[in-house]
C-alpha cells in the first residue's frame, strides 16, 4: 500500500520520546520533531453527495405536489358535499309533501349525480388505500341516486313528460304567436290592396272530400267574401257530374262548421224536371263559378252567355259573352268545359275567356255588377291552354302551370291598372295532380281550390309595400 507522508513542523516543548510514545518521528535541529503518518488510499465521494442531493429535492417537490392535490381534493369533496346535503334536502322535501315531483328536475340532478361519480373515481385513482371521505360521499351519492330514480319511477301517469312536452309547446306557442303579431304588422287588412303584389303561397290545407264524393272530380267551392247582411258566412260547393261538364246543384253552408259536419245544408237543384223532361238551360258548365255578393256567377250550359243566380231568391239572370268560345274550345290544362272562368278581388267579379277569333290567348273581362255585362278587357299573351288556372288580386292577373305532378307554379302577371304583364316565380303545392277551380277571397287573404273533388286552401303572403321599387 502507498502511503500519504504529511511532515508537520511544530516546536516540541516536551522532550521527543513523549512524542514517540503516540508517533514514530525524529529530532531535527534539536527543538524541532519531524513525525511521518501513513493513512488509508480513501478518495471524497463528492458525486454521490450531489446525486443525493438532487433526489432530497424531487421528494420535496413530490411531497408538495400531493400536499397541493390533497388540498384541492379537499376543496371539491367540500363543495360536492354541499351539493348532496342540497340534493337530500330536496328529495326529502318531496318525500314530506312539502314539493311535488313536478317541481323537481330530474334532468339536473342526474347529471349532478353523474359529475360526482365521475369525480369519485377520479379520486379514487389518485388516492392509494382507503379514504374515509371518499367512502362517505359515494355512500351518499349512492342513496341520492337510487332515490332519484325511485322518484322518477312514480310518475306512472307520465305526469313529468306531459309537463316537459307542455313547456316544448309553449314556447313553440310563444314564437308562433310572435311570428304572428309581426305578421299582423306586415300584412295588410282585408280588402286593402296597400302591397307589392303576392309574394309566397303556403302549404295545402286539405278541408274535405266533397259530399258527393270522389268520383266527382270537377267542380268549386269557396266562401262569398261579401255575403248579404241577412248572412253571417256564406260558404258553396257546386260538384260537377261525373263527366265534369255539367254543374246540376250546388250546396250552400251558413257556417265552416256546418261544412265540415255536413250540417244544415242548403242544396238547389240548376237543372229543372218539367213533365218528366230534364230542362238544363241554367244548369251550369265547366268548373269556373264563384259567388260574390249572394251570386253565384257560372257559364250557361252549351251556349257563350254568362249565368248568375241569385242564391236567396233563385233568380237567374242571363247574358251573352260576346265572341266568347265555348264546348271546351280553350280550357284550361287539366280541367274540361271552363272556357269561362270567374274570379273575384278586392275589385269585384272578373271573368276569364278567349275569343272565338282570337289565337288562345286569356282575356280579362271586368263585369258591372250593375248591369250585368263585360265593361273592359284586356287581351294578354298567356295561351289558356298551356296554363292549368288562374286568379286576381287587386286587379292583377296571376297565372299558373304545372310543373310537375306535385306542383304548381305562379309563372305570369298582368296589372289590369298599368297594362304590364310581369313574370314571377311562386310555388304553389298541390294535393292531387290536377286542379279544376282556384279562386282569391279578398276577405280573408286565402286561396280556395278545388282539386280532383278534394277542397283545399292556401294562406298567401303579400309583399311589403316598401320592399316595391
Amino acid at each position: 500500500m502507498i502511503g500519504l507522508i504529511l511532515t508537520a513542523s511544530f516546536l516540541c516543548h516536551l522532550s521527543c520520546s513523549s512524542v514517540l510514545d503516540e508517533v514514530k518521528g525524529r529530532t531535527v535541529s534539536g527543538e524541532k520533531c519531524m513525525c511521518s503518518l501513513t493513512l488509508p488510499n480513501y478518495s471524497f465521494p463528492a458525486e454521490r453527495l450531489e446525486s443525493l442531493e438532487i433526489k432530497m429535492q424531487n421528494l420535496s417537490a413530490t411531497a408538495q405536489e400531493e400536499v397541493n392535490k390533497r388540498d384541492t381534493h379537499e376543496s371539491i369533496l367540500i363543495e360536492y358535499q354541499k351539493k348532496i346535503h342540497a340534493m337530500a334536502e330536496r328529495l326529502e322535501l318531496v318525500e314530506s309533501g312539502g314539493a311535488s315531483l313536478l317541481d323537481l328536475d330530474f334532468n339536473a340532478l342526474k347529471l349532478d349525480i353523474s359529475m360526482m361519480e365521475k369525480l369519485v373515481t377520479e379520486l379514487r385513482n389518485d388516492v392509494s388505500g382507503s379514504s374515509s371521505i371518499i367512502d362517505q360521499l359515494q355512500s351518499e351519492m349512492m342513496n341520492i341516486s337510487n332515490t332519484v330514480k325511485e322518484m322518477e319511477s312514480y310518475d306512472k301517469l307520465n305526469v313529468l313528460k306531459v309537463q316537459r312536452a307542455v313547456t316544448m309547446l309553449k314556447e313553440q306557442l310563444k314564437q308562433c304567436k310572435k311570428k304572428q303579431e309581426m305578421s299582423w304588422i306586415t300584412s295588410p287588412e282585408y280588402w286593402s290592396c296597400k302591397h307589392g303584389g303576392l309574394q309566397s303561397i303556403s302549404q295545402p290545407f286539405v278541408v274535405k272530400l266533397n259530399w258527393m264524393g270522389q268520383n266527382h272530380k270537377h267542380g268549386g267551392w269557396g266562401k262569398d267574401p261579401f255575403p248579404s247582411s241577412m248572412k253571417q258566412d256564406v260558404y258553396w260547393v257546386a260538384p260537377l257530374i261525373t263527366d265534369g261538364r255539367r254543374m246540376d246543384l250546388y250546396r250552400e253552408y251558413s257556417s265552416y262548421d256546418n261544412l265540415l259536419l255536413y250540417k244544415y245544408p242548403v242544396t238547389y237543384q240548376l237543372a229543372k224536371n218539367e213533365n218528366n223532361v230534364w230542362n238544363y238551360s241554367y244548369s251550369g258548365q265547366g268548373s269556373g263559378m264563384v259567388v260574390y255578393k249572394g251570386f253565384m256567377y257560372y257559364h250557361c250550359f252549351n251556349s257563350r252567355d254568362m249565368c248568375r243566380i241569385n242564391i236567396n231568391t233563385h233568380k237567374v239572370e242571363r247574358q251573352v259573352l260576346n265572341q266568347a268560345a265555348y264546348n271546351d274550345r280553350f280550357s284550361y290544362s287539366g280541367a274540361r268545359f271552363q272556357d269561362m272562368d270567374f274570379t273575384v278581388d278586392e275589385h269585384g267579379v272578373w271573368v276569364l275567356y278567349v275569343n272565338e277569333a282570337g289565337t288562345g290567348n286569356i282575356i280579362i273581362g271586368k263585369i258591372n255588377e250593375e248591369l250585368f255585362t263585360v265593361e273592359e278587357t284586356w287581351v294578354t299573351t298567356v295561351y289558356k291552354p298551356s296554363a292549368s288556372n288562374a286568379f286576381m288580386i287587386c286587379g292583377v292577373l296571376y297565372v299558373t302551370k304545372s310543373v310537375s305532378q306535385q306542383k304548381d307554379n305562379v309563372f305570369y302577371t298582368f296589372d289590369t291598372k298599368t297594362n304590364k304583364e310581369g313574370s314571377v316565380n311562386i310555388i304553389l303545392d298541390k294535393v292531387e295532380d290536377t286542379v279544376q277551380n282556384l279562386n282569391y277571397n279578398p276577405s280573408d287573404h286565402k286561396l280556395y281550390m278545388y282539386s280532383n273533388g278534394f277542397m283545399v286552401t292556401y294562406d298567401i303572403n303579400f309583399e311589403p309595400l316598401d320592399n316595391v321599387l
